[in-house]
């Protein structure tokens, strides 16, 4: 990231026009090479009448999370390949969340990622299959501070 950082424009151009670069949205991409959180609730780019949106696919179950997280974990894989069996593992861990929990707190487990993920995107010390033990407990139990009915 730190040598991605002096020409982050030139880093993504190179990425895009690398045939095996996997589709992925333009404003995500841009995340990743800042090191940033990807947003997964963000869908593919529409044109409409030479405006380009992007409009809003917003994750709210298991497997809208699936969909969305197949896609950027293959995008971010292609930016790191080193972290693949990360990837992998996590994308494994959250998705037993979800077969854990009843659909009715899907919500939680949704937010509980969202929070790992900004967590490992905010300092180089995490990996996202860190325990994250605080965060789960903050989404999960009823004395959490992230925990709703």
């Amino acid at each position: 990231l730190a040598n991605w950082a002096t020409d982050p424009k030139e880093v993504k151009r190179r990425f895009v026009n690398n045939p095996a670069c996997p589709e992925f949205p333009d404003s995500e991409w841009n995340n990743i090479i800042l090191g940033k959180s990807v947003n997964l609730d963000v869908g593919d780019l529409e044109i409409l009448c030479g405006i380009y949106s992007a409009p809003s696919k917003n994750v709210l179950t298991g497997q809208d999370w699936h969909v969305a997280w197949v896609r950027t974990a293959r995008a971010y894989r292609f930016a790191f390949p080193h972290r693949a069996s990360e990837l992998e593992r996590y994308g494994e861990y959250i998705t037993q969340k979800f077969a854990h929990h009843e659909q009715r707190f899907h919500g939680r487990v949704i937010e509980f990622d969202k929070s790992v993920r900004k967590r490992v995107s905010s300092s180089r010390q995490y990996e996202f299959t860190d325990p994250h033990t605080d965060l789960f407990e903050s989404h999960f139990l009823p004395s959490g501070k992230q925990f709703s009915e």
